[in-house]
């Protein structure tokens, strides 16, 4: 699995627990926290930019989670000090986090982190005398391992940890990013592909098949993300064009075409479009082969 995948794995998990699914705990849904911004750059009051991963709030808590997400052992000490810096003005200000009864949010730095980089996260925290909540997942329990919230009852909760299955983490709210290998991009760009073919729409842009792929969570993202995701589905795009779909997937003036009989039922697919999705299958394992031969190691692939 890349790196890019433990990340998104880590920041799904929590996106998952802000949401109502049968499949996950939905604690911090609970807690009354949604999801208001994926990957929004803001500069705060000094001047310093930060980028979180994630970044959640709840008007019940009166309170804002700024989630630092590391699938590896190591902080980047720069990132950690302008963190430290940012204040309950900057959320409101630059981050757009309502006040509650004229009163500023609570603020929560908190690095998300893998059990086996916990030791790790948590030394280079403490070298710098960041006093930041530190969140391990382990294969079975996400738990407060360092640091206090803001909120006493996350600390309560979050102590004693949250039961999960690592394995069974909802990975559909934020898929793949723009440095996720291709391989692990193409199964939910085809996919799409096929369902405007059955939609009969088959013109559309690569910021409208980017949008579809993402869903509801579109508008959480900043606009260099939603830019550079867009840009990530385009290039998919064009290298199924040049071969498993070329006659089939043309670009013209900013559009993709798909061409094909196009059918009356939405049931029954016609025979091109069977094709159509064979080709795709054989495009996304062409992807997985190359990117085997350079030496990534891929999760196992997903049905299409």
């Amino acid at each position: 699995m890349s790196d890019s995948s433990k990340n998104l794995k880590l920041i799904n998990a929590i996106i998952a627990m802000c949401r109502i699914d049968n499949q996950w705990p939905h604690y911090f849904y609970d807690m009354g926290y949604g999801v208001k911004w994926i990957e929004y750059p803001f500069t705060c009051h000094t001047g310093e930019t930060v980028v979180p991963d994630l970044v959640i709030t709840s008007d019940i808590q009166n309170n804002c989670i700024l989630f630092e997400s590391k699938s590896g052992n190591n902080i980047e000490n720069e990132q950690a000090k302008r963190y430290m810096k940012v204040k309950p003005e900057d959320v409101v200000s630059k981050l757009h986090v309502d006040t509650k009864g004229g009163k500023k949010p609570s603020n929560d730095v908190t690095y998300l982190c893998f059990s086996e980089s916990t030791m790790h996260i948590c030394q280079q925290l403490n070298n710098l005398k960041a006093k930041f909540p530190v969140l391990e997942a382990s294969n079975d329990l996400i738990r407060l391992i360092k640091n206090r919230f803001s909120v006493d009852k996350l600390n309560q909760d979050l102590l004693k940890g949250i039961t999960i299955d690592l394995s069974k983490t909802p990975m559909g709210y934020f898929p793949f990013d723009e440095v996720s290998t291709n391989s692990e991009v193409a199964p939910y760009v085809v996919r799409t592909l096929i369902a405007f073919a059955r939609q009969n729409k088959p013109q559309f842009t690569s910021d409208e098949i980017t949008r579809d792929i993402i869903g509801s969570l579109w508008e959480h993202f900043g606009d260099l993300k939603k830019k550079n995701l867009t840009n990530k589905v385009s290039s998919v795009l064009g290298k199924a064009k040049v071969k498993e779909l070329q006659g089939f997937l043309k670009k013209s003036e900013g559009y993709w075409t798909l061409s094909y009989d196009f059918p009356e039922s939405k049931v029954f697919p016609t025979r091109r479009l069977k094709a159509i999705s064979k080709r795709c299958t054989l495009f996304v394992k062409r992807l997985r082969t190359e990117e085997r031969a350079g030496g990534y190691q891929l999760p196992l692939i997903t049905d299409l």
